[in-house]
């Protein structure tokens, strides 16, 4: 019985430190691991409005309103592609990037097939 006791105290204990370090995991990842994209779109408008203190008003607006334009059709790209971090978005670049790789292989090998074509027909044109 004394056995028994012991054992249920130590899973008791063990239980108690399971949950603390649940609550330490589950607070680390409500965090983001990544900025959101939207964030640093912003921090972009407010560098580029820093880098036009010494233009003329008009000059500024302008600026202003075409990276506004610029930034509201990223943020629509962004929300079309699922891409709401700066992890989620090297992510997407990278697997763009394989795909453009594996496309570009299937070009060449169909340019060739294409020059092997068109071989004989300049030899007898």
């Amino acid at each position: 019985m004394q056995s028994i006791k012991q054992t249920i105290a130590n899973l008791r204990d063990w239980l108690v430190e399971l949950k603390e370090c649940w609550k330490e995991l589950s607070a680390e990842q409500a965090e983001p691991k990544s900025p959101m994209l939207p964030a640093v779109l912003m921090k972009y408008l407010d560098i580029r409005k820093a880098e036009r203190s010494e233009w003329t008003p008009h000059g500024r607006s302008k600026a202003a309103s075409q990276d506004l334009k610029k930034v509201t059709e990223a943020i629509g790209y962004l929300k079309r592609q699922g891409l709401h971090t700066v992890e989620d978005l090297e992510a997407h670049i990278e697997k763009s990037g394989k795909d453009a790789a594996d496309l570009r292989g299937q070009m060449r090998v169909k340019e060739k097939r294409v020059k092997t074509i068109d071989s004989p027909l300049t030899r007898c044109g």
